[in-house]
């Protein structure tokens, strides 16, 4: 996509796929439930959904959504650049993962709205 306003009906889908230490998983969802997806909050990121994948223990999702690109990118980085995270998460969150990828997609606004805590969160 190389608008960086999307149509007002559309928001960007920002789909976080977690590979957690073996065995760490029930440790990952507790930080990320009562700690990170507050904090997230707190930043004004719109979290629709976050959890384990039922199919894999070691394996977590975060769904969060944005208005624009830069809105995405402003929010993330102010999050991750924040004294909070990083004296109170970056290190905690690092150490539970393996690894992590990031997919970002154009969904309706609608379809965010109606799914926002439908799944968990």
């Amino acid at each position: 996509m190389s608008q960086d306003h999307l149509d007002p009906k559309l928001m960007l889908l920002d789909v976080r796929i977690y590979r957690i230490q073996p065995g760490k998983g029930a440790e990952f969802d507790e930080l990320v439930r009562e700690e990170t997806v507050p904090l997230a909050r707190s930043f004004g990121h719109m979290v629709v959904a976050y959890g384990p994948s039922v199919e894999d223990s070691d394996v977590y999702y975060l769904i969060r959504s944005f208005p624009s690109r830069e809105d995405r990118k402003v929010s993330l980085e102010r999050l991750y650049t924040s004294a909070e995270w990083l004296d109170r998460y970056d290190t905690r969150v690092s150490e539970l993962l393996v690894s992590y990828e990031t997919v970002v997609l154009p969904v309706a606004g609608t379809v965010v709205t109606a799914w926002t805590g439908s799944i968990r969160g």
